[in-house]
Formats: C-alpha cells, structure tokens, sequence
C-alpha cells in the first residue's frame, strides 16, 4: 500500500521541514506541476479522463500512453459521469433497468480503446458524487448496480473516493454506510480520502477531515483489515492542491496533521 497526497506548494514545504512523510505525490497531467513534484517524490497522475461525456472520444491515447510511461503511473483512472449532454433522451433521474443498461453500454463503449491499448486490468473508474437531479451528472452514473455491472463487464478495478460515496449517500437519503456496500469493493484498488463540509448550502469535498469523516475512514480500515475489503495498492489524503480552486482550501496545519493520522491508520499495511 502506498501513501499519497495532492501536490501542492503546502505539502512540498512540510515534507522539506521533516514535518510529514509519504510515499507518493498525486499530481495532475500538467508537466510543470509533475516535473515540480518529480524532484521531491515520486508521482503518480491522476487523470481528467471522464466516460459518458461527449468529448471522451477526444483524449490523446498516445500523450496518455507517453505520461504514464514517464512517471510509472500503473493505473489509468476514470471518472464515472454519464451527462446528460450525451444521454439527453434520458431522464437525470432515471435509474430504471432499461437506463441503467443503456448508460453502462455506453461507458463500456468508452473504455473499450483504452482497455485495447492499456489493458482493462490496469484501468480503475472512480465514483463522482451525485448532487441531484438538477446537475449535468446522471444518476445513474453514481448507481451501486450500474458501477457493479460497469466493473463486472469491463474487468476494471474500483477507484472508490469516500467523500463522494458520502456525499452521494447524503442527496439520494441512505446510509453511507449502506451506499458503500452496495459498490463493487472487491475490485478496490484504489482509496481517495477527504473532508467533506457544507459551504454555502452545498456539501463541497476536499475539505479538512471531522470527527464524521475519520469515523468513516476508521471503519473503511476495519472492514479492510477483516477481510471484508481487499487491501488497496493506493491511498490518496486529497487535501491541497494546485491553483484557485484548491488554494482557498490549503492549509499547511491541516496537512500537518490530518496526513500523519492518515498514515497511523494504514500502518499495518505499508511496507
């Protein structure tokens, strides 16, 4: 299991000090942010790559293949966020057998190059957080039987990022709880982990971790550690970050402390 955290100015500061240690920065695809925390760490690329949207077809496999190769990323990540630009026949809300199948031959058709070209076994999709019939995401898209099937088919790993699991859990009325053992968990392989707090009437992640967040995170590990979960390869604390939309959210203390904690808890697994 390998540690990281986002790149950011903070985290690189507080790993200078001897303040914080991990494994591996989280960097975007931009060559100026990896090329900065290559010198530092080593990287691995989290990637903007989203299926059911309409630009999908547009990614640039080659510049996808050649970053991966560079950096040693082992994983290609999706995000799971069938819209409703692209399945415009379907109501937001519909998550009735015959939408969930047509969204999923969709995403399927979306993975199908990369799973040629990289290998299905080394894509992994990641949950996105529903807020809503309201928003451009579907909810089908965030469906626990839709991700099942979608990883079932594809023979894809799980992304699973708990904020979002949480956040979703909250619009849609469940249990988070009872959300998570709805997803296709055996296939974990990767585990993003942030705050979630409500700003301006809307649950916003990437936030420094509560009381209820490390709850969370502490029986994920518990479920982990029984067995019920298999061991992630990867565990992303996704605090800080790089440009306006995370530098209002950085701060150095929270860092300084939620990472080290974060790192307790994956003790038994770090090598």
């Amino acid at each position: 299991m390998r540690l990281a955290v986002n790149f950011s100015p903070d985290a690189a500061e507080l790993l200078a000090d001897g303040r914080i240690d991990f494994d591996v920065f989280k960097v975007p695809d931009w060559d100026e942010v990896i090329e900065a925390a290559s010198e530092l760490k080593p990287v691995e690329i989290h990637f903007p790559l989203q299926l059911g949207t309409v630009n999908i077809g547009g990614a640039d496999l080659d510049r996808v293949d050649e970053l991966l190769t560079r950096t040693s990323t082992p994983r290609l990540n999706f995000h799971v966020a069938p819209s409703r630009e692209r399945f415009g026949h379907l109501s937001t809300d519909d998550v009735s057998p015959e939408a969930r199948r047509t969204v999923l031959d969709g995403l399927l058709g979306d993975l199908e190059p990369f799973a040629q070209r990289f290998g299905a076994e080394n894509l992994v999709v990641e949950n996105l957080p529903y807020r809503g019939s309201g928003r451009g995401l579907l909810q089908a898209g965030v469906d626990p039987e839709l991700l099942t099937d979608l990883v079932r088919e594809s023979g894809c790993g799980l992304l699973l990022d708990l904020s979002h699991a949480f956040i979703t859990a909250n619009t849609l009325g469940e249990d988070v709880e009872d959300h998570l053992s709805g997803l296709p968990t055996a296939s974990l392989t990767d585990l993003h982990v942030s705050g979630v707090r409500e700003l301006d009437g809307s649950l916003r992640d990437h936030m420094p971790l509560t009381d209820v967040d490390w709850t969370l995170v502490e029986r994920v590990m518990q479920r982990i550690s029984a067995g019920a979960w298999p061991v992630p390869r990867f565990v992303a604390l996704e605090y800080g970050g790089i440009g306006p939309v995370f530098a209002w959210r950085t701060d150095s203390e929270v860092l300084a402390g939620d990472l080290p904690r974060l790192a307790g808890l994956l003790a038994p697994w770090r090598g």
